[in-house]
């Protein structure tokens, strides 16, 4: 009994002693050690209810006991901020004001002293070994949110003649405490001010840990474009921002996988049987009924990953589900007090014609508009046309909206945007050894994307064969180079097509390094390829020779966005649009001697 006569330092050493026992071991053992302890604090309300007159667990320790098992188990953060600003306040108040209720035999005498001291321990634990924080609006929210609970045990005492949560005769007297029933409302406002007090330390603490900032990088599969524009964005983050840590996600396969990756699918297959136009022609048509339908999906997976990360700054290359990202940044500044910074990166040429981009953004509300940056390149204009009005008319943005700035191309492409830069020898590595390309060689390339449409690819080889076959021997060779990495079948095809070729070396390439596309890009004298985003700024960068846009077959022809980078590169580099079917009416340069 001597022991319960010193309770308030009983109940310190107890708290101490649990700090101390589990500071000093490994993350996993610490949240075995919480894990125990939360289900021995369950076992407990099991005693009370076996031994006490009030069996149900309507105390405010009763539920916080509960609140413990939720945020240790679950990660829970509403059941950690009750503990924080509800647990931690009424338990240091019970459990070190030195009084102990005298009707309670020493078992239970015990039990309270363990069980209310954890209430203490149990915040900060979760706060100093789990890392989890309060959300800045908690320190109210959570007070506010017990009101009607009040309300209901209230009601249910006065029915039951029962004391919980001491509605209706506080725990001790005191000349301090007012009388009843204002001892409820001034218990309201201590734990309002002291739950201020708690949100400010951990406010200081919080401004100090952002510092360190996190991005998330966005993006999506859907071809090589997307991807390697994030590279160039991650490798621009990594030289702006030494030390930043970077997160990268798709946003089809990562948060929407049981839609994204048959979408994602479709797409790599239309583009090998020469169907991407037709089929993004209906992505076009289904794009605002698909942001409606998948925006609260995305809007509440983006938050679950921004509140468990801490980002500080998005970095957007893909064009889906913009209106439900700026909505999550919203929110968690809103709720958190977080700031996060949004970038979308622009992965097509800016033009009037169609684009996804354009499309997302132009359905985002004033609000919506005003958290959102577009890092791209200057638009192309028609005579007389501003920029503020290109802008304001295509993607209803004002200008200070936009930020111009260098593409988001590979790093080893920047190398050739300079004009002094002129290499004319490059070696390229095949399965039977290393291809030289001397300085007096000719050289056309043919780069379908990622996933070539082969009758296009054939057709475009049996012209060039055709034209071969009028060219007089001279002091150079005409080299005609297939991109086919990822299609080892038409890589076979092409190796027998080339067994008959007269004056043309016809060479299918396999996988090739950055540094080697980006060299052959600027080294060959015909470039032969569609116009997607990335693409077209490459081009737009390093060619030097004559540029020839794919434009497949049918009244549809080819994407509406590919045509708008077509449009671009037609105006700053003279590029035209073909076919397999009308190559040969184009005087290519190519095989001039």
């Amino acid at each position: 009994m001597i022991i319960f006569l010193h309770a308030r330092e009983v109940s310190f050493f107890i708290i101490l002693l649990l700090f101390l026992a589990t500071a000093f071991l490994s993350k996993k053992s610490q949240e075995i050690s919480l894990k125990v302890l939360a289900v021995w604090l369950i076992l407990e309300l099991f005693l009370n209810a076996i031994f006490l007159e009030e069996k149900l667990p309507l105390h405010i320790c009763n539920i916080m006991q509960i609140a413990i098992f939720f945020a240790v188990f679950r990660r829970a953060q509403l059941a950690y901020e009750m503990l924080l600003f509800i647990g931690f306040i009424g338990g240091a108040l019970a459990a070190l004001r030195g009084e102990i209720p005298l009707d309670r035999g020493d078992v239970m005498k015990s039990l309270y002293l363990f069980g209310h001291s954890n209430l203490v321990f149990f915040p900060i634990a979760l706060t100093f070994y789990l890392k989890m924080r309060p959300r800045p609006k908690a320190w109210w929210a959570v007070v506010l949110s017990f009101i009607p609970l009040t309300i209901f045990v209230t009601i249910f005492d006065d029915l039951f003649d029962k004391n919980y949560m001491f509605l209706r005769t506080p725990v001790m007297a005191s000349p301090f405490i007012w009388p009843w029933p204002y001892y409820i409302l001034q218990g309201f406002l201590g734990y309002l001010g002291t739950s201020f007090l708690l949100s400010r330390v951990f406010r200081a603490v919080d401004k100090k840990e952002r510092l360190e900032k996190r991005a998330l990088l966005l993006t999506i599969a859907g071809g090589g474009g997307h991807l390697e524009a994030a590279k160039a964005k991650m490798r621009e983050l990594a030289e702006n921002y030494p030390g930043i840590g970077v997160l990268q996600k798709d946003l089809f396969l990562d948060f929407l996988p049981l839609v994204g990756k048959p979408i994602l699918s479709s797409w790599n297959r239309s583009q090998v049987a020469g169907k991407s136009a037709s089929l993004s022609k209906f992505f076009s048509k289904v794009q605002k009924i698909g942001e409606y339908l998948m925006g609260p999906l995305v809007f509440f997976l983006l938050v679950r990953f921004l509140e468990k990360n801490r980002i500080s700054v998005i970095i957007d290359t893909q064009a889906f589900g913009t209106r439900a990202i700026i909505r999550a940044i919203r929110y968690m500044r809103w709720w958190h007090g977080q700031e996060i910074y949004l970038e979308k990166s622009l992965t097509e040429l800016p033009t009037k014609e169609f684009n996804f981009f354009a499309e997302s953004i132009r359905n985002l509300s004033l609000k919506d508009r005003a958290f959102l940056k577009l890092r791209t390149t200057e638009p192309l204009l028609e005579e007389g046309e501003r920029d503020g009005s290109f802008w304001q008319k295509y993607y209803s943005l004002s200008l200070s909206s936009v930020l111009y700035g260098s593409l988001p191309v590979r790093a080893s492409f920047l190398k050739y945007s300079d004009p002094k830069v002129s290499e004319r020898e490059l070696t390229v590595l095949l399965e039977e050894g290393p291809f030289l390309i001397t300085a007096h060689d000719k050289v056309a390339l043919i780069l379908l994307g990622s996933n070539p449409d082969k009758k296009a690819v054939k057709g475009y080889i049996e012209e060039f064969l055709l034209k071969a076959k009028g060219i007089r021997k001279g002091g150079h060779r005409h080299i005609l180079l297939i991109f086919c990495s990822k299609q080892e079948d038409l890589k076979e095809e092409i190796k027998e097509i080339a067994k008959r070729a007269e004056n043309l070396i016809i060479v299918p390439l396999g996988y090739q390094k950055e540094e080697v596309t980006a060299a052959l890009l600027h080294r060959a004298d015909l470039t032969l390829t569609r116009s997607g985003g990335l693409t077209s700024m490459e081009l737009l960068l390093v060619s030097r020779g004559q540029i020839l846009i794919h434009k497949g077959e049918g009244s549809v022809g080819m994407p509406v966005w590919e045509f708008g980078n077509f449009s671009y590169l037609e105006a700053k580099k003279n590029a035209a649009l073909v076919t397999p079917k009308t190559l040969l009416n184009f005087n290519l340069s190519y095989f001039d001697r």
